[in-house]
Parts: C-alpha cells; structure tokens; sequence
C-alpha cells in the first residue's frame, strides 16, 4: 500500500528519530505522579503516595478510564446518571481483594463509556476497523495540544478533552473509504510515499461525517505500521486531498476482547 522514494539522507537516522519517538510517548515511562493527577477511588489513591514504585498497569488503565469518561460525559444527555454510575463502579472496584480484579474492572468500565460514546447500538459492528479502536495519545508536544486525546469507537471518533490545548472536544462519526490518495505524504526527509500493494503499512481513510469543530477537515488517514500496531501517523486531509497536517500517536488502550 505505500512505496517510497528515498533520497540521499541514511536510513540510520530515520530508525534514531523513531527510536526516540517510541521512547518519548510510550506509556511505560510515564511516571506515578503524571498518572495520578485525578486518582479516583481508595485503590487508585494507595498507588499514588508518594513512595509508590512498584508496578503501574492499574494507573495507566485508570488513567485511561479517566480520559474516556471524559469523552462520555460529553456524549451523555444524562450526565447525572453516568456520574452517578461512575460513583457506583468506583465503589465496586475499591471492593476488589487484588490487583487484577482492579485491572480487569477497569478494563470492562471503559467497554461500557465506550459503547456509550459510540450511542450506536443497532449499528453492527465490523472487524474491518478493529487496529482502530482505542484510546490514542500523542505523548505530548503538538500532537497532545491540539488533538487532546482521540479515541475511536465502532462508528466515531472523538478528539479533545482537558489535556488537549483547547480543552474542547469534537466528535464525529466516521466511515472507511477503500480509496488512497495516489500520493499520501512527502516527509522531512524528502520521501514521498505512495500507494502501493508492497507495504509495511496498514492505511485506514476515515472520512469524517462534516461539523462545525472539523472546519475544513474531511478525512483522516491513519498509518499503522505492521510491526508496531500500535503506534500511527495520522494525516489530516482538507478539501482536494490536501495535507494539512500529520502527527504521531500511540494507542494507550484496545477495544478487543482475545
């Protein structure tokens, strides 16, 4: 699916900038105190003192639960019945004897604000779009300010929330256009990729349903590559396929069940 042209510039330092890429955003560096800004329930609260240092995998799902009820309660009509269930599953997971009870209330809690995000019950869900779903993060830098967090559901995706720059969210549904530019992105380093059967991407077209936080916006591409599912550039493309944008983001959080 993608071909490239390379020019003079070495391969070793596109795999150096990468490496540092991966590195930066991976969410097995974020330390304690970046996931314990909101600590929610007894459980998340003993993991956040101070001479913590054991395992974080619960901090960084909680993190993450945080992050989509975020996206919820902005997708609600009911906002008080959804904090109130929140208050309600809090209590419950604080019940939990170990750690993995925790892990996995946590886990099946973002399932439930996900389908609630999603709002589209009678909709079928498809296995096309499954190296999608998720909660996405940039890490920080550009990607973080203006995107936020995006998490992608069945039949929508979402951007914004209190990390974000803005602190605004944009939601949308989406659909998958089987179609690629002929040309997808020319890089820093004078590649220009091209559509292409060979490739060691696996290329999504989004095409945004049109509102008013999308402006300009009409489709997002989203690069995954073979080896690293769950690391992506996504290209913002406007209006005559033209490329406005491309960031890179990490998945934080899967919506599959093995």
């Amino acid at each position: 699916m993608l071909n490239k042209k390379i020019n003079s510039y070495p391969n070793k330092i596109l795999l150096i900038i990468m490496g540092i890429l991966l590195f930066y955003i991976s969410p097995e560096i974020a330390n304690a105190e970046t996931l314990c800004k909101n600590p929610s329930g007894k459980i998340i609260k003993k993991l956040c003192l101070s001479d913590f240092h054991g395992d974080m995998s619960l901090l960084s799902f909680d993190h993450s639960e945080s992050l989509i009820y975020e996206f919820a309660l902005f997708s609600t009509k009911n906002s008080s019945s959804l904090k109130e269930s929140q208050r309600q599953w809090i209590k419950k997971r604080d019940a939990c004897r170990d750690m993995n009870c925790a892990i996995e209330s946590t886990k099946n809690r973002m399932h439930e604000l996900a389908a609630i995000i999603d709002g589209h019950p009678n909709k079928s869900q498809s296995s096309e779009n499954k190296d999608l779903k998720g909660l996405w993060n940039g890490g920080g830098g550009a990607s973080l300010a203006i995107y936020g967090n995006v998490l992608i559901t069945d039949h929508v995706i979402i951007w914004g929330g209190s990390e974000s720059a803005t602190k605004i969210y944009c939601k949308t549904t989406y659909t998958i256009e089987k179609k690629l530019p002929e040309t997808i992105f020319e890089d820093a380093f004078g590649r220009i990729y091209t559509s292409n059967e060979k490739s060691q991407f696996k290329i999504y077209n989004l095409k945004l349903n049109p509102r008013r936080c999308t402006t300009d916006l009409t489709n997002l591409l989203l690069m995954l590559r073979q080896n690293l599912p769950d690391y992506a550039t996504f290209l913002e493309y406007e209006k005559n396929n033209h490329v406005s944008g491309k960031l890179g983001l990490h998945k934080f959080f899967e919506f599959h069940r093995d």
